[in-house]
């Protein structure tokens, strides 16, 4: 808490469960100094995740996280998304492989609507995101103005949810990147969503990858 120089800190494959991160939690409430931190597959579980979700609340400094892998499960997601609400400098946030759940999704589609520093959000390889979970991002992208990448690929989302996230695209035009393959869009989400991002990007987006 009390340095005064670290910037960089990745302590990924760890597990340093739950009591690890109300430990680090404390110290960035406090520290004014670190900018990227890595904390993939620790299992902190949503206790942890809490934890470092209030710590966001007041930290003033840092702008990349990586939490995937981590079993924060809804109850952890919604933590976060919480906090990006009151948090103005975090520009990365990655949560991936979590069960976040569509309760999970639908507080962070939420958060996309309020936050304006976040430009990068992995939320990929959560199989029960499905199609609740992108028609909730879908909404969000409709008013979001700063994201730049968004990956949402191996979330399950079928026909339903590229019907939304098409929609979503044609009002967009913040969204430079946008990983969505192994996906279940079927032939003609496949077709929907590619037309939508050409007209409004100009670009072929990649959809080589998604299930059939």
């Amino acid at each position: 808490a009390h340095n005064t120089c670290l910037e960089y800190l990745d302590i990924s494959n760890n597990y340093i469960g739950s009591t690890g991160a109300h430990a680090l939690g404390a110290c960035l409430k406090t520290n004014g100094t670190l900018r990227h931190l890595n904390l993939s597959c620790n299992k902190i579980g949503q206790h942890g995740a809490i934890a470092l979700a209030e710590a966001l609340t007041g930290n003033k400094t840092l702008q990349y996280l990586s939490v995937s892998w981590n079993e924060i499960g809804s109850k952890g997601a919604i933590a976060f998304a919480n906090s990006l609400q009151n948090n103005s400098t975090l520009i990365s946030l990655e949560l991936a492989t979590n069960d976040v759940g569509a309760d999970g999704s639908s507080a962070l589609a939420e958060s996309l609507r309020r936050n304006k520093s976040l430009i990068s959000l992995e939320i990929s390889h959560n199989y029960n995101f499905g199609d609740a979970g992108a028609t909730a991002i879908a909404y969000a992208l409709m008013e979001n103005k700063n994201l730049k990448f968004l990956g949402i690929q191996y979330n399950n989302i079928g026909f339903e949810g590229a019907q939304a996230l098409a929609q979503a695209l044609s009002h967009n035009e913040s969204l430079q990147n946008l990983d969505i393959t192994r996906n279940n869009f079927g032939v003609d989400g496949d077709i929907l969503l590619t037309i939508a991002w050409k007209i409004t990007r100009g670009e072929t987006l990649n959809l080589a990858e998604r299930y059939t």
